[in-house]
């Protein structure tokens, strides 16, 4: 969906703003908000990851956090 962009100090509990650059999920030129980390599913017509590891999504945020010090 996005150009990769590798970022540090961003909060993994946090939402993050991006242009889509087309192929996925949302047109190109379309501006979407999005978990700083997210399923790959969010961005992309596929199921991936799984549902089961989709769930666990929330805590690797909140552990993530958690180790920075949030």
């Amino acid at each position: 969906m996005c150009q990769e962009t590798y970022v540090s100090g961003i909060d993994p509990k946090g939402k993050v703003r991006l242009v889509s650059t087309g192929g996925g999920a949302y047109k190109k030129g379309r501006r979407v908000e999005m978990n700083v980390i997210s399923g790959h599913r969010d961005g992309f017509a596929t199921d991936r990851p799984g549902a089961r590891l989709y769930k666990k999504l929330g805590t690797a945020r909140a552990t993530a956090a958690r180790l920075q010090g949030r």
